[in-house]
């Protein structure tokens, strides 16, 4: 995915309360024990709402 497209929901994207959501929907069943890091899969599945 071009960085141009991932960038789209900093300029154009959704208010901070939608994207608050987001985040938090990101927590639901994060495996804290597994071989990536929880925080990496965090941050992907964020990614994976907008890209």
């Amino acid at each position: 995915m071009e960085l141009t497209q991932c960038l789209w929901p900093v300029n154009c994207g959704p208010n901070t309360t939608e994207a608050a959501h987001v985040t938090d929907e990101a927590l639901i069943d994060l495996p804290y024990q597994g071989s990536e890091p929880a925080y990496e899969i965090w941050q992907q599945r964020i990614q994976n709402n907008y890209c």
